[in-house]
Order: structure tokens, then C-alpha cells, then sequence
């Protein structure tokens, strides 16, 4: 029986290939997607055209469709833009906040803190992308905050792995306490330096997954447990 799904095909295989259950030079084969959404190809080659627009998909006429992979250089690039944007939303939400967003960034914050304690680590990240949108959000700019969650998107397996590396979580969780009190104050300088200490951090900690998990993915190939990735299809 086909699988059909409310979010649709596009938004069925960009949240897989985000989240990394469908990992690079994964194929992405028309027919079988049709048939599990039981559609024609038409939406599913409306999908991959969007999928490869956004840099995650390559289409060719011999191979298909192919999970593309992040390369070191796209991820630099990216967190330089990123702390860019970010430095503008410091400046803009310092102008903009209302003491009821303040209000509402110490409770996710709190709440970040109770779910670390815990161990409840998902519900922790889940948390701190929520601290981040409300911080996004108070900057005023619909645009802005367009440009950064299309950005985030592009880093979210290696944000959050890089999240789980020991002690990065709580150092996370101490910055954005730092950024609150700047926030209170309306310290446009001494936030925009506090965020772009965070967004280094960050970085810092995403290419280190991204080195290990590079590392990890040549020796399995090495010794015969990688495959032919070309012909991989994950669904």
C-alpha cells in the first residue's frame, strides 16, 4: 500500500536529508518516490527541482537525483553569513524587544536548563532552537529571520550533534543567559560581541562533527562497509 503523508513530498525529503537519515550521494529515485506517495512523477520532479535550488539535491540525466553533501567550505561560508545576520538581528532587537519577549526568552531559557539537568537532551535542543527564533523574531524583520532559519536549516545536523559534544550544551546555555541581560539593558555592543562569540563557538563545534563524522565514513569505506553510496536509496 502507498504511504501517504500530509507534509508532502518536498517536505518529506528535505526533513530526512536535514536530519541526516538520508545521508549524501544518497539516490533519490523518481518511480519509487511516486509509488510510495502514490503520485504521479510530476510533484516529485516539482520537488527535487526545488531540493536542488536549495543546494541539497543534484539532478542529472544519467544518475538522477543525489543527495548533495556539505562541504567544509559551504559550512564556513555559511556561519560567516549567519553571524552577519546575527550581529543585525542584536542591533535591531535591542531597538525592538518588548519586556514580554524578554520574559518569554527566561522561561525557554529556564526551561533549557531544567531539560539539561535532566537529561532529557532533545527536549534541550529543541529549547535552545526555540531561544534563538524567539531572539530572531523580536528583531521586526520577517526577512531576517527568513535568511536565518534557511541558513539553519543547511546546519541542522551539524548544529545539533555539535551541541552534544561535552560541556558545549552548558557553555551554550550560559551564553544565552549573557545575551538576556544584555538584551535587558539594550547593550547593543556588548551583545553583538556576545553573539558572535556564540556563533564561533558553534562553528567551531559543527566542524568538528563534520571532521570526525568525514572520518568515521572513510574508514567504513575502507573496510568494505560503505558501499557504492551512489547506489544507495533511503526512504
Amino acid at each position: 500500500m502507498a504511504v501517504q503523508l500530509p507534509t508532502g513530498v518536498y517536505d518529506y525529503i528535505r526533513n530526512r536529508i536535514l536530519s541526516g537519515e538520508l545521508p549524501p550521494y544518497s539516490r533519490l529515485k523518481e518511480q519509487e518516490l511516486a509509488a510510495k506517495f502514490n503520485v504521479s512523477r510530476t510533484p516529485v520532479r516539482e520537488a527535487l527541482a526545488r531540493l536542488e535550488q536549495e543546494g541539497l539535491v543534484q539532478r542529472s540525466p544519467r544518475r538522477g537525483a543525489v543527495v548533495l553533501p556539505l562541504s567544509l567550505d559551504e559550512m564556513d561560508e555559511i556561519y560567516e553569513i549567519r553571524g552577519a545576520l546575527e550581529t543585525l538581528v542584536a542591533r535591531r532587537a535591542c531597538q525592538h524587544i518588548t519586556d514580554a519577549e524578554i520574559e518569554e526568552l527566561a522561561w525557554v531559557l529556564k526551561q533549557a536548563k531544567d531539560y539539561l539537568e535532566a537529561g532529557e537532551f532533545d527536549a534541550m535542543i529543541a529549547a535552545n532552537a526555540r531561544f534563538h527564533s524567539l531572539l530572531h523574531r523580536s528583531s521586526r524583520s520577517p526577512r531576517l529571520v527568513y535568511l536565518l532559519r534557511t541558513l539553519e536549516d543547511r546546519l541542522f545536523l551539524y548544529r545539533h550533534k555539535g551541541l552534544r559534544y561535552p560541556g558545549r550544551a552548558e557553555a551554550g546555555i550560559r551564553q544565552h543567559g549573557e545575551m538576556l541581560e544584555s538584551l535587558k539593558r539594550r547593550d547593543t555592543a556588548e551583545l553583538c560581541r556576545q553573539i558572535e562569540e556564540h556563533t564561533e563557538q558553534s562553528r567551531a563545534a559543527a566542524i568538528k562533527y563534520y571532521l570526525e563524522e568525514g572520518r568515521g565514513r572513510r574508514m567504513a569505506e575502507q573496510a568494505g562497509e560503505g558501499g557504492d553510496h551512489t547506489s544507495r536509496y533511503l526512504i
